[in-house]
């Protein structure tokens, strides 16, 4: 009796064990169907313009106004500009897809019931007529980019005059002349149709010129050490260029709240000049002294004037 009394949880404690393994088999194989179940949507026929010649992106976007089915893919793996001719005007989503597959490869993988994932697919065989396009293609690029690949290959550093920058090539050895690219992000970034694309363009430096690359050729603009450089050359460099910008030398009339309108003349530099006026009224004087400005822009300038003096009219005596 009491060996029943034991046996009888533990058999029933294995029937639920049971039950319960199967039910969780039942629930996961359910779940499998559901997402493997395609969506009605798949089989919904699209009307399409067969002479237009689609961009995946294009005929993605038209799937999804009419179907409401969302896409998603990586535009740095699948260019979001493959070309895509479809020849018949009536097509399922499910077909358009596998049609899609076969000419250019890019795969798909339904993640929901209306969210699809493209996927890169293995290289597709091209054509002879595929291909020569692709070498007219490659020597228009090897054209274009000639220039700098000339650039890049000129290790040598001539020697030229000390006020001359022409033909100076500094820094130019091998590929360590490339110091900089520039990206641009694709039209999809952070979109709903792809992730980032990029492009890069080389730049090579030199002493005059900065050769920057581009869709139409190497682009030329005067470099910084250039323009310095060709300030020394002109003296604006040194140290008598330096006071020869600074150098003042001017007359007008000068105002204030005793002696009114004073005709003054100012010479020296900006940084100290001196000054001496003429000083109109009852007391005419002399004054003289010393100055400076700071350059505030283009317009306005600030100064400080220090200046001093006696009156010049006789002295007169007064009496009864």
């Amino acid at each position: 009796m009491k060996a029943r009394l034991y046996r009888f949880p533990i058999a029933a404690a294995n029937k639920i064990r049971l039950v319960i393994l199967c039910l969780l088999l039942v629930f996961i194989s359910t779940g499998q169907a559901m997402a493997q179940r395609e969506n009605p949507m798949f089989y919904k026929e699209l009307q399409l313009q067969p002479r237009k010649k689609y961009t995946l992106q294009s005929l993605t976007r038209e799937i999804q106004r009419q179907t409401g089915i969302s896409f998603s893919y990586n535009a740095a793996r699948i260019s979001p500009d493959t070309k895509i001719k479809v020849k018949t005007d009536r097509i399922t989503v499910k077909q358009l897809l596998a049609y899609v597959k076969k000419k250019t490869g890019i795969g798909y993988k339904v993640i929901s019931g209306t969210h699809i994932v493209y996927t890169e697919g293995p290289a597709l065989k091209t054509s002879r007529k595929d291909n020569q396009k692709n070498i007219a293609k490659n020597k228009a690029k090897q054209r274009t980019q000639k220039p700098l690949q000339q650039l890049a290959s000129n290790t040598a550093v001539k020697p030229v005059g000390r006020d001359s920058v022409v033909g100076q090539q500094i820094m130019i050895i091998g590929d360590s002349a490339v110091v900089a690219y520039y990206f641009s992000g694709g039209m999809n970034a952070g979109g709903g149709y792809g992730g980032n694309s990029e492009v890069r363009y080389q730049v090579l430096r030199d002493a005059t010129y900065d050769y920057i690359g581009s869709d139409y050729g190497a682009e030329r603009k005067e470099s910084n050490l250039a323009r310095n450089t060709r300030k020394d050359a002109d003296g604006s460099g040194d140290v008598a260029g330096f006071f020869k910008r600074n150098t003042l030398i001017g007359v007008g009339l000068a105002a204030d709240e005793t002696y009114y309108l004073n005709p003054t003349a100012k010479l020296g530099f900006d940084f100290l000049h001196g000054i001496i006026s003429y000083n109109l009224g009852s007391f005419p004087q002399w004054r003289y002294g010393v100055g400076t400005t700071v350059k505030l822009n283009d317009t306005w300038r600030v100064g400080l004037n220090v200046t001093g003096g006696g009156a010049m009219s006789n002295r007169q005596a007064f009496g009864p």
